[in-house]
Formats: structure tokens, C-alpha cells, sequence
């Protein structure tokens, strides 16, 4: 008897155990739900396949500067003079004025993250000095450290930033 219940319990658990997918059994159990779904679905999907799919890009040289407030007024909070047109290149040749902000690691390097105290950010990335807008600043090249950067200018001037824990 106990054989019997034994093999009973196997074929029941193989049988359960089908190749239909879940679907398909509900499909079978519910007939009336799947032509709802299927009426309810089809529009959509048509729909989808006509409109082309368009993808968003991101203008770096419209974009705003990282180090800027959103909400407020940032020269009263930071310290940085109002808002005009400034010249990255005369900003940055001044090593003096500038301060390393922090250093990131990607893929492709480090990149090295220096604002002015005028308000202009820049990055280092690859030995080469850009401006907020992607534009490499000429006359000055760097070296990113693990906790530092070191900015060559013209005239052999040689600076060196450090991260400035707060």
C-alpha cells in the first residue's frame, strides 16, 4: 500500500511539473481574460511600433556651472562676485585664486575638479585644462595626484592644489 501511494505521489509531482508556462495555463483556466487583455494590449503595441523612439542629448555648453547654487543668491554665499562675463583664460592663469574641489576616477581617469574664487570652474582631465564649456584653456597643463593636482603654466610657473577637507 505504501508503494502505491509512493509511485502515486511521483506521477502526480512529474505531471504538475509541465513545459506550459504560467500563462498559457491561466489562458486555459480564464479564456474570457485573455481576449480582454489581447483587445486592451493591441492598440498599444501598434502604436509603439510606429513612433520612432528619440533620444535625449545633453548640451555641455549649455549647461550650468556644477559649483553654482541652484536656490539663492551664490556670491552672497560663497563669497563669489556677481555674475558676469568673465575670461576662463585670465581666471585660471592666476594659480593663486584657484582651489581644488575634489577628484573623481572613471574609466577613462582621474579628472580633477578647480574652482576659482571668481566663480569660474574648471576641470583637468588628461593633462589638459578646460573651462566650463569644454574648451581647453591654453598655456596650462596639470597632473592629477591621488590627493593633489600640479598646474603648469607659461613661464614655467608651477602650482600645486591640495583637497581641502571640510
Amino acid at each position: 500500500m505504501i508503494k502505491i501511494f509512493y509511485l502515486l505521489f511521483i506521477f502526480l509531482t512529474l505531471n504538475s511539473c509541465s513545459k506550459k508556462n504560467e500563462e498559457e495555463n491561466l489562458n486555459i483556466l480564464y479564456p474570457e481574460t485573455q481576449i480582454s487583455v489581447q483587445k486592451k494590449i493591441a492598440p498599444q503595441l501598434e502604436s509603439a511600433k510606429k513612433e520612432p523612439i528619440s533620444r535625449f542629448i545633453y548640451g555641455v555648453s549649455s549647461g550650468r556651472d556644477p559649483f553654482l547654487a541652484l536656490i539663492g543668491d551664490s556670491s552672497s554665499s560663497k563669497g563669489i562676485k556677481s555674475q558676469t562675463r568673465r575670461d576662463p583664460q585670465r581666471s585660471a592663469e592666476n594659480f593663486s585664486q584657484l582651489e581644488l574641489k575634489g577628484i573623481l576616477k572613471d574609466k577613462d581617469g582621474k579628472i580633477a575638479l578647480i574652482l576659482s574664487r571668481d566663480g569660474e570652474s574648471f576641470t583637468l582631465k588628461s593633462g589638459k585644462l578646460y573651462d566650463k564649456r569644454s574648451q581647453t584653456i591654453q598655456n596650462i597643463t596639470g597632473i592629477i595626484k591621488e590627493t593633489s593636482v600640479v598646474l603648469y603654466g607659461k613661464n614655467k610657473t608651477i602650482k600645486e592644489l591640495h583637497v581641502i577637507k571640510r
